[in-house]
């Protein structure tokens, strides 16, 4: 129920006042990053102590990720559709708060991408759930419900076939931690100085289609600068130039 009303929620978003990201979105997600880097901690601590009852610990701990999950996903769809709405406006007026919120969703990344078990809680919860992420991110959400499995009267074969598609609903590619990253990228990458912009430049170049390592998901998609946004420089989308990468 908490993420059907969600769907509904996020086209309110869309009239929010600029205050509410110092008011509300950084204080919420503070307290959410620091929830990650402990159970993080805790979990680092576990594995290297290998204690004989690391099992009961263990169970403790991806207790703690599946509460953070929960708590996650009840903020990240409406931070996605406020980064939507004020993206724009940060890039061509650099925003401390902008800054400050792109280095919160950062860290909470990093320990997503650090912790087996964070991510392990994350899938399930969506599973679990029946949560169809795309319906966040995708500009028409009203019109999807959260839940994918909404169908009466389905039977238990149908039921079976939704199990078997467990990889469909969920995957690193529609993650809210990583989505929320790329809707933020371009803030961070506004921050950079112009020697910083190079190397970035450099070391994207190999990661994009046809390069010479593949391509990775935060390289492009929505991490690139929107169209509509005026004077702001398009380094990102340069090509790399010949023999500027060492093999």
């Amino acid at each position: 129920m908490v993420l059907v009303a969600l769907v509904f929620a996020q086209p309110i978003v869309s009239k929010a006042r600029p205050e509410l990201l110092r008011s509300h979105f950084i204080p919420t997600l503070g307290r959410l990053r620091k929830r990650a880097g402990k159970v993080v901690a805790e979990e680092e601590q576990l594995r290297l102590e290998g204690k004989a009852e690391a099992e009961d610990a263990e169970l403790l701990i991806r207790d703690e990720f599946s509460v953070l999950c929960r708590d996650l996903y009840a903020l990240y769809p409406l931070l996605i559709r406020y980064v939507d709405n004020s993206r724009a406006k940060w890039l061509t007026e650099p925003n401390e708060d902008a800054e400050e919120l792109f280095r919160m969703v950062g860290e909470v990344f990093i320990y997503w991408s650090k912790s087996h078990n964070f991510k392990r809680e994350e899938q399930n919860f969506v599973v679990q759930n029946e949560i169809n992420n795309m319906s966040f991110l995708t500009a028409d959400s009203k019109s999807k419900m959260a839940k994918s499995g909404d169908a009466q009267g389905a039977g238990s074969e149908q039921e079976r076939s939704k199990k078997r598609r467990r990889g469909d609903r969920y995957s690193v590619h529609t993650s809210l931690i990583v989505a929320t990253l790329k809707k933020m990228l371009p803030i961070g990458l506004n921050m950079c100085s112009p020697a910083d912009q190079e190397l970035i430049a450099l070391a994207k170049g190999p990661l994009r289609p046809g390069g010479e390592h593949g391509l990775c998901p935060l390289a492009d998609g929505p991490a690139d600068v929107p169209s509509d946004v005026p004077n702001v420089p398009r380094w990102r989308t340069r090509a790399l130039p010949a023999g500027r990468w060492p093999c």
